[in-house]
Protein backbone atom coordinates (compact mmCIF):
# COMPACT_ATOMS: atom_id res chain seq x y z
CA UNK A 1 0.00 0.00 0.00
CA UNK A 2 2.85 2.33 0.80
CA UNK A 3 4.53 1.76 -2.58
CA UNK A 4 1.26 2.04 -4.50
CA UNK A 5 0.60 5.34 -2.74
CA UNK A 6 3.87 6.69 -4.11
CA UNK A 7 3.67 5.38 -7.66
CA UNK A 8 -0.03 5.30 -8.55
CA UNK A 9 -2.45 8.19 -8.79
CA UNK A 10 -5.42 5.85 -8.32
CA UNK A 11 -4.28 4.79 -4.84
CA UNK A 12 -5.85 7.47 -2.68
CA UNK A 13 -6.58 7.38 1.05
CA UNK A 14 -9.98 5.74 0.60
CA UNK A 15 -8.49 2.94 -1.50
CA UNK A 16 -5.80 2.39 1.10
CA UNK A 17 -8.35 2.17 3.90
CA UNK A 18 -10.51 -0.27 1.94
CA UNK A 19 -7.46 -2.39 1.05
CA UNK A 20 -6.32 -2.46 4.69
CA UNK A 21 -9.70 -3.59 6.00
CA UNK A 22 -10.22 -5.88 3.00
CA UNK A 23 -6.79 -7.45 3.43
CA UNK A 24 -7.55 -8.26 7.05
CA UNK A 25 -10.99 -9.61 6.13
CA UNK A 26 -9.67 -11.74 3.26
CA UNK A 27 -6.92 -13.11 5.50
CA UNK A 28 -9.54 -14.15 8.06
CA UNK A 29 -11.62 -15.62 5.23
CA UNK A 30 -8.72 -17.76 4.00
CA UNK A 31 -8.06 -19.01 7.55
CA UNK A 32 -11.74 -19.89 7.98
CA UNK A 33 -12.13 -21.56 4.59
CA UNK A 34 -9.23 -23.91 5.32
CA UNK A 35 -11.29 -25.59 8.04
CA UNK A 36 -14.36 -25.95 5.78
CA UNK A 37 -13.08 -27.09 2.37
CA UNK A 38 -10.84 -30.03 1.57
CA UNK A 39 -8.07 -28.73 -0.69
CA UNK A 40 -6.73 -32.11 -1.78
CA UNK A 41 -7.62 -31.27 -5.39
CA UNK A 42 -4.91 -28.57 -5.31
CA UNK A 43 -2.22 -31.01 -4.21
CA UNK A 44 -1.02 -31.98 -7.73
CA UNK A 45 -0.40 -28.30 -8.55
CA UNK A 46 1.58 -27.73 -5.35
CA UNK A 47 -0.81 -25.18 -3.84
CA UNK A 48 -1.87 -27.51 -1.01
CA UNK A 49 0.22 -29.68 1.28
CA UNK A 50 -0.92 -32.30 3.77
CA UNK A 51 -0.14 -31.33 7.36
CA UNK A 52 0.49 -33.68 10.33
CA UNK A 53 -3.22 -34.49 10.75
CA UNK A 54 -3.59 -35.35 7.05
CA UNK A 55 -5.63 -32.24 6.30
CA UNK A 56 -4.65 -30.40 3.14
CA UNK A 57 -3.60 -26.83 3.89
CA UNK A 58 -2.59 -23.91 1.67
CA UNK A 59 0.85 -22.72 2.81
CA UNK A 60 1.08 -19.29 4.44
CA UNK A 61 3.06 -17.60 1.67
CA UNK A 62 0.57 -18.70 -0.99
CA UNK A 63 -2.30 -17.34 1.11
CA UNK A 64 -0.46 -14.05 1.57
CA UNK A 65 0.14 -13.82 -2.17
CA UNK A 66 -3.61 -14.18 -2.75
CA UNK A 67 -4.34 -11.50 -0.13
CA UNK A 68 -1.70 -9.20 -1.65
CA UNK A 69 -3.19 -9.63 -5.13
CA UNK A 70 -6.67 -8.87 -3.80
CA UNK A 71 -5.40 -5.71 -2.05
CA UNK A 72 -3.61 -4.43 -5.17
CA UNK A 73 -6.69 -5.04 -7.32
CA UNK A 74 -8.90 -3.24 -4.80
CA UNK A 75 -6.54 -0.27 -4.66
CA UNK A 76 -6.12 0.13 -8.40
CA UNK A 77 -9.75 -0.41 -9.47
CA UNK A 78 -11.82 2.73 -8.97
Amino acid sequence: MFMLGFFSKKANSNATLVATVGGFASSLFFNFILSVINFSFLSPTGFAKANDEGVYDIPFLYRMRFVFTICVIVMLCP
